[in-house]
């Protein structure tokens, strides 16, 4: 089956590395970082997670609402989401020495995600708030595809509670190359019908690499957990030489009527780092990637970054603006949660235009 009869590869997918150096210029001031052994699970027993990682964030009154990936034990390392509640005058540069409280939001037990629940992204879809993770399936054991699956849940504000409506997947037959599918965010245009869905399926001997497509289903509508098939799927950037695989990271940030997305890399040295890149969007194309970070702009230099359940990884999953400034939720090695921000001026002066 030849890949290219399924898939559009767009023409700055190769392009966009010619403006990128293997250096890092780290922009980003450190805040916070929570420990796991300092989190309580509130609503399970008060069990302490042996590791929490991989947050998303949304910015609600001023609270900081992080959704973090947590595991309480290594068998199978199965993984569920817990939302801690964060006032933002929190952030002063804190190694936290008091307990948080955390509440178990997302667990395994659906076919889709019976094997844990990943790497939570959390986002306005409209004036729903939805979050789409990664969910390890009943086949990762024992399948060569559909071992993850980007997860959609919608949140019901009047019970308080995640709604699971959908999981994201690929047509026929480019489905059964897709060993996992992750990374995952969605877009919805004001006064379109369509929803723009950025992931990050991974085909083997096939560079892992970043995907964009859409679909005139809208999941927030579902009444019942329905494949959101993907279509018109395009690989927007691939990876450079100097990188082993790259992903989205944060869902999109909007400045000045433009898209910034913080992406991650595995470069060859195996380190998880971060850079930016800028897109466009217009009716008749959708989203196009026109800037890219020269350099990466975050990579692991603390300890706690640098030794944990995986060493030397910066792993963002959320952002927010907060006046000037950006907010970045990542997970460090593997194991704790960090907190880091920047200049809204600094982070676009790092992107440069792709001619």
């Amino acid at each position: 089956m030849v890949l290219s009869r399924l898939i559009c590869l767009d023409p700055y997918a190769k392009k966009i590395n010619e403006y990128r150096r293997p250096r890092t210029n780290d922009i980003f001031e450190r805040k916070c970082v929570i420990p796991p052994h300092k989190i309580s699970l509130t609503n399970l027993a008060g069990v302490k997670p042996i590791s929490a990682f991989n947050p998303g964030i949304l910015l609600e009154n001023n609270i900081l609402e992080i959704y973090v990936r947590v595991i309480i034990g290594y068998f199978k390392y199965a993984s569920m989401i817990a939302r801690i509640d964060l006032p933002l005058d929190s952030l002063e540069n804190c190694v936290f020495s008091r307990e948080v409280d955390a509440e178990v939001v997302i667990g395994p037990d659906t076919w889709f995600d019976i094997w844990g629940a990943e790497d939570p992204r959390v986002f306005y879809l409209g004036k729903s708030k939805v979050m789409v993770y990664t969910g390890k399936t009943d086949k990762f054991y024992e399948s060569s595809y559909n071992r993850t699956v980007p997860v959609i849940a919608v949140h019901d504000g009047a019970e308080n509670r995640w709604i699971k409506t959908s999981y994201v997947t690929v047509p026929r037959p480019l489905d059964k190359l897709v060993a996992f599918n992750k990374d995952a965010f969605l877009v919805k245009i004001p006064n379109e019908n369509k929803i723009h869905i950025f992931h990050r399926p991974v085909i083997t001997n096939f560079p892992t690499s970043l995907w964009y497509g859409a679909s005139d289903k809208n999941p927030i509508k579902y009444k019942n957990i329905s494949p959101l098939t993907v279509k018109d799927n395009r690989i927007v950037m691939l990876p450079a030489d100097f990188e082993y695989n790259i992903g989205w990271s944060t869902p999109l940030l909007e400045v000045d009527g433009k898209y910034i997305e913080i992406a991650h890399a595995q470069s060859s040295d195996r380190y998880y780092r971060l850079y930016a890149l800028e897109l466009e969007y217009s009716e008749d194309e959708g989203f196009e990637i026109t800037g890219v970070s020269e350099t990466y702009i975050m990579e692991p230099k603390e300890l706690y970054e640098k030794y944990g359940d995986r060493p030397c990884v910066v792993f963002a999953c959320g952002a927010c603006i907060i006046k000037d400034r950006v907010i970045v939720s990542y997970g460090a090695a593997d194991y704790f949660i960090g907190l880091a921000e920047t200049t809204i001026s600094d982070l676009l002066s790092t992107i440069k235009k792709i001619k």
